[in-house]
């Protein structure tokens, strides 16, 4: 029976390959975090790479004309998108948006090879499609009215197109007749420079202080936009840095209260949730063990203190 289950989780993955793999194999397979983690691997790797590879494939015929070898791509190899896991892309573009003001709409929309924000500044609501191709891609006028639906479905005022490649001069054309903001690879990796020297301009980043409970202090350093908080099923939640795969720190909570913090990076090296460094902890005996919350939440700010550097 429990064979058979799998096998239909495997269908309904195949059939619906943006589903968070880890979380319903947890939910329905009854695993700890860390075993779905390394199961979602394994099945992504053996019965899903073809799938998405075949998909992107379409997506890359239906957007991009053809590609290029240019000195303008070498340029920008600094900051290397095509490294970036499907993930990773979309918590980069989040930062990378809310670096530049925009406040994101928390419902994102998944797409293939990218994700759709909803993002507002200054008043304006703007739909943002953010595209990862290959460097080397020529993106064509097919992404303008492509923009267009989505800034009619989204009932949007603007709509910007980011992409990790260029565009082609018929889609510059188009998307200038239509009001439709291009973002090309050079202009992201710009706006990148822009955000790096505001940050070098102002005061190093100071890490909210303590204020209220460990949980509350936890939840607030996302207000500082370095760092990424997702959460997770059982009221777990992961702290991200954007542009990194891992999360540097897992905690989870009961009723407001924190009942467990693992550091996930051990020598330089990221690692699983049980193999983690726990600060906070309670052993089999409902005992607590670790420093009291404000002391806890000190050591987690000098922990992630050393990913600022």
């Amino acid at each position: 029976m429990p064979n058979i289950k799998f096998n239909g989780l495997i269908q309904e993955f195949l059939k619906n390959p943006n589903t968070n793999i880890t979380e319903q194999l947890q939910n329905k397979l009854h695993l700890p975090h860390d075993k779905a983690e390394t199961l979602a691997h394994r099945i992504k790797k053996k019965y899903l790479q073809a799938t998405d590879t075949n998909n992107e494939q379409k997506q890359l015929h239906l957007f991009t004309e053809v590609t290029v070898e240019s000195k303008q791509n070498k340029t920008i190899a600094a900051y290397n998108f095509e490294s970036l896991s499907n993930k990773e892309f979309e918590l980069f573009t989040k930062w990378f948006l809310q670096e530049l003001g925009y406040s994101i709409n928390p419902e994102k929309i998944s797409a293939m090879l990218g994700v759709d924000y909803i993002a507002v500044k200054e008043g304006l609501t703007t739909a943002v499609l953010a595209r990862k191709y290959s460097g080397v891609c020529v993106v064509s006028d097919a992404i303008v009215l492509l923009a267009q639906q989505a800034k009619a479905i989204y009932q949007c005022e603007h709509v910007i197109v980011l992409v990790t490649a260029v565009f082609s001069e018929q889609a510059k054309l188009d998307a200038e007749k239509c009001g439709v903001e291009l973002w090309d690879v050079q202009k992201v990796y710009e706006k990148i420079v822009e955000i790096k020297k505001g940050e070098e301009i102002t005061v190093r980043v100071v890490l909210p202080k303590y204020e209220g409970t460990l949980f509350d202090s936890l939840l607030s350093l996302e207000e500082c936009k370095v760092f990424i908080i997702e959460k997770r099923a059982g009221e777990k939640y992961d702290l991200f840095l954007p542009g990194v795969a891992f999360p540097l720190l897992t905690f989870q909570a009961q009723k407001g209260l924190v009942t467990r913090l693992v550091y996930r990076v051990k020598y330089n090296e990221s690692v699983g949730e049980n193999d983690g460094e726990a600060l906070i902890k309670y052993d089999r005996n409902c005992n607590r063990l670790g420093p009291d919350d404000m002391e806890a939440y000190t050591q987690v700010k000098e922990y992630l203190e050393q990913f600022l550097d």
